[in-house]
């Protein structure tokens, strides 16, 4: 059974240069509830969203959490991760540095 898309969530930032890229994103992808683009201390430089704009710069943040931390251990042993996928029971998450 197909679900119908969900409309991108209202924006409470002003659009960037990233903004038409993440939403073509999304338009490829109708699945994805929320892309988003962060500076290296995990703060949102800007995201495109199907959820919640607080939803969507929180996930953004801690999975910059966990980029950091895996970066750093598999830097030890095999060189620096460019992108990563997680698979669970009900999502997914692909990062791309």
């Amino acid at each position: 059974m197909l679900r119908a898309i969900r409309p991108e969530t209202a924006r409470d930032v002003e659009e960037t240069a990233f903004t038409p890229i993440m939403r073509r994103l999304a338009a490829t992808v109708p699945e994805l509830l929320a892309a988003a683009f962060v500076d290296e201390e995990g703060e949102c430089v800007d995201y495109c969203s199907r959820i919640g704009a607080f939803d969507a710069k929180i996930a953004g943040a801690q999975i910059h959490v966990l980029t950091t931390a895996l970066v750093e251990l598999a830097t030890r042993f095999q060189g620096s991760p460019h992108a990563y996928h997680v698979v669970a029971d009900a999502r997914e998450i692909l990062v791309r540095r």
